[in-house]
């Protein structure tokens, strides 16, 4: 028996609200798309750090926290996923906790703080980024350090 939640099971109530709200099949498209991606992410994520059920009437606000999203949006920063695709992704995240806020699944929304990653025009502000992520690892800091470091400086940088 499988110790996991399964994701997925929302995809077709999520689909039902998408369509309520969405005319454009394409937008509906994008939408389920980077929801399994996530959800794809997320499963492997709970596997990795070993997370377990807190609340077994709801498991899903065991997995869809704040930090988990901060991490996929780490993880698609550091796998140099295009910005606008990033943020297209969290878009997609909030919308799927608004969903479940409205269908009870979740109390408050996790993803309300985690902001967009800013594109500058250019790629100087990301070999800014850059040179400071290997100024830091040159120095042996912690991956998990680096990584809150750069979301920091992202945040940061939106704020311009």
């Amino acid at each position: 028996m499988q110790n996991t939640y399964n994701f997925y099971n929302l995809e077709a109530s999520f689909k039902q609200f998408l369509v309520a709200g969405i005319t454009k099949p394409v937008s509906i498209k994008n939408y389920l798309s980077d929801i399994r991606h996530f959800f794809g992410w997320l499963s492997l994520y709970i596997g990795s750090h070993e997370l377990k059920v807190i609340d077994s009437n709801c498991p899903i606000r065991s997995f869809i926290t704040t930090q988990a999203i901060n991490d996929y949006k780490s993880y698609l920063f550091e796998n140099e996923i295009p910005h606008k695709t990033i943020n297209r992704r969290l878009s997609t995240i909030r919308k799927l906790c608004t969903f479940c806020i409205e269908q009870k699944i979740l109390d408050e929304n996790p993803v309300k703080h985690i902001l967009n990653i800013l594109s500058l025009p250019g790629a100087q502000t990301e070999e800014i980024v850059k040179e400071y992520e290997e100024q830091l690892k040159s120095q042996g800091v912690n991956q998990a350090v680096i990584t809150s470091s750069l979301n920091t400086i992202q945040e940061l940088l939106q704020t311009i």
